[in-house]
């Protein structure tokens, strides 16, 4: 049996597949916020769930969360640029801005780009697919969790 990521669904697609392994719709509810309000990608943390109900999740569903292969923060606003890893071994970027009036993130849609503009490096490579969006998701999700900030707006960069 294939794992699927979790943050690959729309919320009522996670309802119907929650009720493919009998598992209450309510539940779809306490996983998303273990998720998104509290940051938690593991499955056997959510202590509101029964430990059947965990290793149950567990069997038919992973959270994908990417590895980050280098961070820079600048001294001087705190602009802070990830490199992520993904599940294929291919790269993207996400950058986090800090704003008197809010906190924004630029997030990666796609590995690499077809433009080849001449100022950016991304194009270099030429455009090797889109991102699912799961991979989209959790570039949210590993940048709140990394630097405990919340983020209020959201640029998606790569859609040339």
């Amino acid at each position: 049996m294939v794992k699927k990521n979790i943050l690959d669904f729309s919320y009522e697609e996670l309802v119907d597949e929650f009720k493919k392994i009998e598992l209450q719709k309510f539940r779809v509810d306490q996983i998303l916020d273990w998720i998104f309000k509290k940051h938690v990608f593991d499955f056997f943390e959510m202590t509101n769930i029964s430990k059947a109900q965990r290793e149950l999740l567990d069997k038919h569903f992973y959270i994908y969360i990417p590895e980050p292969i280098s961070i820079q923060e600048s001294k001087i606003d705190g602009t802070t640029k990830f490199l992520w890893k993904l599940e294929d071994g291919k790269a993207i970027e996400s950058v986090l801005l800090f704003y008197p009036n809010r906190v924004s993130a630029c997030i990666s849609t796609q590995v690499g780009c077809a433009l080849k503009c001449k100022f950016c490096s991304t194009g270099a490579s030429g455009f090797e697919r889109n991102l699912s969006t799961g991979e989209i998701i959790a570039q949210v999700l590993a940048i709140e969790k990394l630097r405990d900030v919340n983020i209020n707006n959201i640029v998606l960069m790569g859609m040339g």
